[in-house]
Order: C-alpha cells, then sequence, then structure tokens
C-alpha cells in the first residue's frame, strides 16, 4: 500500500489561496489543556512516521437546516428530496467541543438557517466561546422578534441573498418570495443593525437579468440599506456533470458607485496551481452531523467522509477517506464531482 508523506500534502502552499501562513496557524493549537497536547504530539508523531495525518480546521460550516421556504431553480434543494430533521443545540454543542481549535464558522446549508428555532441560540453559544460567526440568509425571516434576537445573537456577519430588483424577476430567481415583505424586512434589519458592530452585505448571483440593469440594481442595494455588495460570477451545479453560469469579464468592473462597494467573485474556480482548500484547512457538517467534503458536495449521499455523532471529528479528520480525498486533490486526479469547481478540466 502506497504511503504519501505529509510534506507532499503542502507543495502548494506558497501558491495556494489560503497561503503557508493559514498552515503555520494550524501548528500554533492552543497547548492549555491535556487533550490539545495530546493531539498535537500524536499529529508530530504521525508526520515523522511519514502517515497521514493534519491539525484539525479552524474553520467549519455547519448547517442548521435543510428546509427552505423558497425553491430557486439556482439551488439543488429544489431538485432533491432530503427529508432530516433540524440540527438540535444538543448535536451543535457537540459539534463545537468537537473542534479544539475553532475559531469561525458559517451557518448556512442547503436550507434557510433561520428556519431553524435555535438558529440564534447557535450563534450566541459559538460567540459565548470566542468563535466568529457568520451567516446567510435569503432575508425572508426578518419578523421583529427574529431581528432583535438577531442583533444581540453575537453574530459578525450577514450576507443577504438579492439577486434582483425588479418584483417579478425576482419571484421568478426565488419562487416563494413576497416581494414587499421581502424589502420591509431586509431594510428593518439593516436599519437596526447599523447600530452594531455586525457587517451587513448583499449577495447576489450573477444573471443576465442582473447584468442588463445593474446600476439600477445597485441603487436598489443602497435602498435596502446595505452598502456592500458581493456577487458570485460562477455557479456549479453541486456536483452534477454541468455549470449553470459563468461570467469570467466581470472581475474588472469591481468598484465603488453610488456608495456601493461592488465585488465580483471568481474564487470558487480552482486549478491545478491553486487548488481546493476544503479538504486541508475546512469542513462541512450537515445538519444531522454527518462530515462531508465542502458546501457544494453538500448532500451525505454522495461523498459521506464520517459522522460526528458516532465517530470523534479527529478520527475523521486523519480517517483514510479524508487522506485519499487530499490525495485526489493534490495530485490532481479530482473526484468527477469535484470537476465544475475547476477552471480547467482537470485529469481523470
Amino acid at each position: 500500500m502506497e504511503i504519501l508523506h505529509i510534506s507532499s500534502l503542502y507543495r502548494h502552499d506558497n501558491r495556494h489561496p489560503a497561503g503557508g501562513n493559514e498552515y503555520h496557524l494550524f501548528h500554533k493549537s492552543t497547548m492549555n489543556t491535556t487533550q490539545n497536547r495530546f493531539r498535537f504530539y500524536r499529529r508530530r508523531l504521525l508526520a515523522l512516521l511519514g502517515c497521514p495525518a493534519l491539525p484539525e480546521p479552524v474553520q467549519a460550516d455547519i448547517e442548521p437546516t435543510v428546509r427552505c421556504n423558497l425553491r430557486c431553480p439556482s439551488c439543488q434543494h429544489s431538485r432533491w428530496s432530503r427529508n432530516v430533521p433540524d440540527m438540535p443545540l444538543t448535536l451543535f454543542r457537540h459539534v463545537l467541543d468537537s473542534f479544539p481549535d475553532l475559531r469561525n464558522i458559517k451557518l448556512q446549508g442547503m436550507g434557510e438557517p433561520l428556519l431553524n428555532r435555535h438558529c440564534i441560540a447557535m450563534i450566541t453559544e459559538a460567540a459565548g466561546r470566542n468563535i466568529a460567526v457568520k451567516i446567510y440568509t435569503n432575508g425572508t425571516q426578518f419578523s421583529p422578534e427574529n431581528i432583535e434576537a438577531l442583533v444581540g445573537s453575537g453574530v459578525q456577519e450577514v450576507f443577504v441573498s438579492c439577486d434582483h430588483h425588479h418584483p417579478e424577476t425576482l419571484r421568478k430567481m426565488r419562487p416563494g418570495l413576497d416581494f414587499t415583505d421581502y424589502m420591509r424586512g431586509v431594510s428593518a434589519f439593516t436599519r437596526q443593525a447599523a447600530g452594531s458592530r455586525i457587517s451587513v452585505a448583499a449577495w447576489a448571483l450573477a444573471s443576465r437579468e442582473l447584468l442588463d440593469d445593474f446600476d439600477t440594481f445597485r441603487q436598489f442595494v443602497q435602498y435596502l440599506g446595505l452598502s456592500r455588495l458581493y456577487v458570485q460570477c460562477a455557479i456549479t451545479s453541486w456536483g452534477a456533470n454541468q455549470t449553470v453560469e459563468n461570467f469570467p469579464s466581470l472581475e474588472e468592473k469591481n468598484s465603488v458607485k453610488n456608495g456601493i462597494e461592488t465585488t465580483f467573485l471568481h474564487t470558487n474556480l480552482f486549478s491545478r496551481e491553486t487548488p481546493c482548500p476544503w479538504p486541508f484547512y475546512h469542513t462541512y457538517i450537515s445538519a444531522e452531523g454527518k462530515v462531508l467534503p465542502c458546501c457544494i458536495l453538500s448532500d451525505p449521499a454522495r461523498r459521506p467522509l464520517g459522522d460526528l455523532t458516532r465517530i470523534p471529528f479527529h478520527r475523521i479528520w486523519n480517517s483514510r477517506r479524508y487522506f485519499d480525498f487530499r490525495k485526489a486533490i493534490s495530485s490532481g486526479n479530482i473526484w468527477e464531482e469535484c470537476r465544475n469547481c475547476y477552471r480547467k478540466r482537470m485529469p481523470s
């Protein structure tokens, strides 16, 4: 059986989007507990033996729920029948306990996180552990009660989906959305969040309809009380064999106009020189506690890497499955499901 030395997993570090500093950050793990010291020296020993071992990530995506009140054509949620209970608060605490060095989490999955009645409590729990929390929401759950609770929860960043300024066009993009309620709720949230330390931004998916009248859209974003806008230009198809849209020329249009700071994002497309960082630096935890490759391959039926309700995370993270995942990325022989996230077709 071939053994790949741990050092070979980092041969792209100097050219990696995350950079070499992130690797060194992991090795400066807190050493204030016996458990952390044991894990640190275990990793060092395994590395010396040439065995696959990596320090556990400091960042994780956690999926509070798979439920959503919208049926957006660009989302895999509208094309699957996955039906599992919302993540309970006890499981969320177990997830946090499993990551001794966790510093950042994103509360988002294939559902609307605020539909989980424990979502605010999850944010508060994580913030109380000095973990930075950001949340992505479709903007439909900003009731007065949710707004007050969210502003006081300790969340650091809130990204609100906002894909168009015309009511009919937005309803087609976001079936099930009430445009008037959406505008009222988002505007109320941004007004209340303005007096806090919360960073709030709009997140849009690039489309022909959006780009045809982009200046008007920016004015709409400003009307909602948002001063930052991120436009995702490449939309992958969740491991399926196609790419929904790609707008490669828009990166040059980054600008500040009408008080709106606009950034066009292509960073979700990788290459052999800048490989996907997920198997090395990040992880994704589903609502039922499954450990999954990334936020794109977020269906437990496709490529599950372990079950956090049965196996400790440090064993999953340094398991043969995860090691094979890293080896595939490092060698360029990526999984079929990963190919749509790469700029060029990779070898099989």
